[in-house]
């Protein structure tokens, strides 16, 4: 009897292993939501992501600069988390918010010069850079407009 009632334990905890496991599966599946929307002058971007907001900065630095030769760093306030770029004709500016310690919300707004391409460059612009910034962290995303 006692034979059964281990044997049973065993399987049960390999059953709830296995269910546990594939629902941890399936929520490190799930892409992030890369929710973009106009507002009165620009487009944004935003993003949660869960990494730290030091990490996700350092990123879009390293990102802006490997870029260099087709955008220039505008502003850059490192204690602030703000990241000012333009090509040339648009400019954008990235911020990194911590919610917590593990999690950093990214804000991208792209503001355009109508001469400069009008919405179809904003658009661009902002999730251009949240997705440049996104795929250097390895992180799946999926875009929805508000």
């Amino acid at each position: 009897m006692k034979k059964i009632m281990n044997t049973r334990n065993f399987l049960a905890s390999i059953t709830l292993g296995a269910a546990l496991s594939v629902t941890g599966c399936v929520l490190l599946a799930v892409p992030v939501a890369i929710k973009y929307y106009q507002s009165t002058r620009e487009y944004v971007a935003t993003a949660e992501i869960g990494m730290d907001a030091e990490a996700v900065y350092r990123t879009a630095v390293k990102e802006a600069q490997a870029r260099s030769s087709t955008i220039k760093i505008l502003k850059r306030d490192d204690s602030g988390r703000l990241l000012e770029i333009t090509d040339g004709s648009q400019t954008a500016s990235l911020k990194a918010v911590p919610l917590a310690s593990d999690r950093t919300e990214i804000v991208v707004v792209a503001d355009v010069p109508k001469s400069a391409g009008g919405k179809k460059g904003e658009q661009e612009l902002a999730l251009r850079i949240i997705s440049i910034v996104a795929d250097s962290l390895g992180v799946k995303y999926e875009v929805t407009k508000k």
